[in-house]
């Protein structure tokens, strides 16, 4: 089974592997995440399956108050889309989902609660990898990593097109902050010592 096909890189796209492939950082030089975090989220992330690698770069950037939105409306419209109606729908879910992203307090989006966010926002995704796969998936990438097989020739626009649904897809089901924080509180492993719940409910959700 192919599997190196899922963490390609584009050439002049969103995002790119730097310092020998050990980091992974945005097309204007911001650090994204480094390559042994994001094996310990791959991990993670593949019992539940693995969703859309450059979709998983965009949360993981929104969450660190990276200028992602930016980047996303740039190359969306770069890429000049036949289909411009669709997918500018497909970005502006993207945007919004983003957008609640950023608004959440840092104690949601930052240590062991980073995992809970992508668990929560990623659990039920397009197109969402099968645990068998996924598991293919990050072994490859963690043993047999090679830098120079890792970057397409291809154009970017197919997967910007598939990361812009992906994204929209997830704002489909969650609309505002609350929901997302609702989504976070149903799952296990969310670390509420870390933070002061009470005044975390008393922000206003609008």
């Amino acid at each position: 089974m192919n599997t190196d096909y899922y963490y390609k890189a584009y050439k002049d796209y969103l995002w790119q592997y730097e310092e020998d492939g050990s980091v992974i950082t945005l097309s204007n030089g911001d650090t994204i995440v480094y390559r042994e975090h994001l094996l310990q989220i791959l991990d993670r992330l593949a019992i539940q399956g693995l969703p859309c690698f450059t979709a998983l770069l965009v949360v993981l950037s929104a969450a660190r108050k990276k200028e992602i939105d930016v980047l996303l409306v740039r190359f969306y419209t770069d890429a000049q889309y036949e289909y411009q109606e669709v997918i500018k729908g497909y970005l502006e879910g993207a945007l919004k989902l983003l957008r609640i992203i950023g608004q959440l307090p840092e104690e949601y989006r930052r240590g062991a609660n980073e995992m809970v966010l992508l668990e929560a926002l990623f659990k039920k995704s397009h197109n969402q990898r099968t645990a068998k796969a996924s598991q293919r998936i990050v072994i490859v990438f963690r043993e047999n990593f090679q830098l120079e097989e890792s970057i397409s020739k291809s154009k970017y626009h197919h997967n910007l097109n598939f990361t812009l649904r992906t994204l929209n897809d997830i704002s489909l089901r969650i609309k505002t902050k609350e929901d997302l924080i609702n989504e976070m509180k149903s799952l296990p492993d969310i670390v509420s010592e870390e933070f002061d719940l009470e005044s975390v409910e008393r922000e206003d959700f609008s």
